[in-house]
């Protein structure tokens, strides 16, 4: 697959728990890992590399020996809280006001009775209402994923009466209405869990040489640029170009008494370089929720946007292969050049792996300070012609 700068690019939605399984699969099937289902994290004693584990059927505990403990176990991390007891973290945790419910949108069928999409299954599916929207995924089975956003006063009125959320929904999404159908609108409202959306900030993400913090342990992030799974990621992508870096060996053992100076050292780089990326792309997801459901409806951001994508026609460099930035981004953070041409921030997110997310916020802020410097001169000019 090539990033083309002049030709539409594209994303992939992936069902979680079909990633998950595949996962899984792949972990279970090395003979360097075992897996534990059903275990709970109780306690972890840094200074002694241990962690007790609770059997939730037995109730039995496992005591079991770490050289590096990584915690990636989610925004209610529990290596996190045991962290914060030796650590000097900074945490900060927000519940947004709004929650999240998801609906199905069936397949349609042909003349010839056959499966197709009720929607274009090449397009992101919006429905931008100010303060609450809906969305729409394809699925490879025809169907959609949509997924309701709304204030959470909006689900208290609702009071998961369906006799009050139908007409609410048929008065606001009409069309959408129509391709999920009634009754399955119905089943899902009353079946499916309303979900709160939680962002969560926290540093530094490590301690010594005992335990890093990767994903939503770390950063926990709203949805809305779709890059949250992306960011857990990239912190294992990160970790490892530190690690190699420092030299660190995936071999070493360590003990109690004597730490690894290596591994503390890039464990240590990580908290303080990844930390600025990190509040970035938690920030830029926040303000793209503003975004989809509000401004893509105003004349200044469409406005906007078409310059955006004209600027980045005209001056944007030939495009790079992603094995190419595969390669690269292997062995260093991301590309040391300052990006050249003119970028859209969402491409910076999305289709530029090798920019970084603090670097797409200092890009973006000074491209809207050209074109606020370009207006301000364009419409001085217009005032001193219509004076004189």
């Amino acid at each position: 697959m090539l990033l083309i700068w002049f030709v539409p690019q594209s994303i992939n939605s992936i069902d979680r728990t079909l990633l998950n399984e595949h996962l899984l699969d792949e972990a279970s099937g090395s003979e360097n890992i075992r897996v534990f289902f059903r275990h709970k994290v109780r306690f972890v004693d840094f200074e002694h590399r241990s962690i007790t584990f609770e059997d939730v059927d037995t109730e039995q505990t496992l005591v079991a020996d770490f050289d590096l403990c990584v915690g990636a176990d989610g925004s209610h991390s529990v290596v996190r809280r045991q962290m914060m007891k030796v650590v000097r973290m900074d945490y900060h945790q927000e519940y947004i006001k709004h929650e999240y419910i998801e609906l199905g949108m069936p397949a349609g069928a042909d003349d010839k009775g056959h499966s197709k999409f009720a929607l274009d299954p090449s397009h992101l599916h919006i429905w931008p209402r100010q303060s609450y929207m809906l969305i729409a995924l394809p699925n490879k089975d025809f169907t959609f994923t949509c997924t309701l956003f709304a204030p959470s006063e909006e689900f208290d009125g609702w009071d998961n009466s369906s006799n009050i959320f139908l007409p609410w929904f048929k008065s606001n999404f009409p069309d959408a209405l129509h391709a999920i159908g009634t009754e399955n609108l119905i089943r899902d409202f009353t079946h499916n869990p309303r979900s709160p959306l939680i962002c969560t900030k926290s540093s530094p993400y490590h301690f010594r040489d005992r335990a890093i913090l990767l994903g939503d342990a770390a950063h926990s992030m709203v949805p809305f640029y779709g890059q949250g799974l992306n960011c857990g990621l990239e912190d294992v992508r990160v970790l490892n170009v530190l690690l190699n870096q420092e030299s660190v060996s995936s071999f070493a053992e360590s003990s109690p008494e004597q730490g690894d100076e290596r591994l503390e050292r890039a464990l240590f780089r990580y908290s303080q370089e990844r930390h600025k990326d990190l509040l970035a792309i938690n920030d830029l997801a926040m303000a793209n929720y503003h975004e989809m459901r509000h401004l893509v409806t105003t004349p200044i951001y469409l406005a906007r946007k078409a310059l955006d994508n004209l600027l980045y026609r005209l001056s944007s460099p030939r495009y790079k292969s992603l094995p190419s930035l595969s390669i690269s981004l292997s062995n260093e953070l991301y590309d040391q050049d300052e990006p050249k041409g003119w970028l859209p921030q969402y491409t910076m997110v999305t289709f530029r792996p090798d920019i970084s997310y603090d670097t797409v916020r200092r890009v973006r802020a000074r491209q809207t300070a050209i074109l606020v410097g370009v207006g301000v001169l364009l419409g001085a000019a217009a005032v001193w012609m219509l004076l004189s």
